[in-house]
């Protein structure tokens, strides 16, 4: 994944973090805390499953797979070697791609999304 995108998706995660649609997210942070990542590790780990699910949908012009989002931070964490690697070998999302998603229409994207990438997060 391109170092470029990370900081919106961090941003995204933060949103969720904060949001009651997606407790799911905040709990994953405290169970990876729980199991010894540093919180800032453990929010990039979560950046990364966020990143993965919106290469989907702009691959494969689908609607946003929450369930499917979900299902990968309950995978979490990634070992070390995983993560590094998906940060290298991922399809880079561009940010005008990520900007984009906020017109068109993604199903059931949580509104945090939108707002993270149309730049108002």
């Amino acid at each position: 994944m391109s170092d470029d995108i990370l900081p919106d998706l961090l941003a995204a995660v933060e949103q969720q973090l904060a949001s009651p649609q997606t407790r799911y997210v905040a709990a994953t942070l405290v169970r990876l805390e729980k199991i010894g990542l540093a919180m800032a590790e453990a929010k990039d780990q979560i950046a990364l499953c966020l990143g993965e699910a919106m290469d989907e949908v702009l691959r494969r012009h689908r609607a946003f797979d929450e369930p499917a989002y979900r299902a990968a931070l309950d995978a979490l964490p990634f070992p070390d070697d995983e993560a590094e690697e998906d940060q290298e070998g991922a399809m880079p999302l561009a940010q005008a791609q990520l900007a984009g998603l906020a017109s068109e229409p993604l199903g059931s994207l949580p509104a945090v999304l939108l707002d993270a990438a149309d730049g108002n997060g």
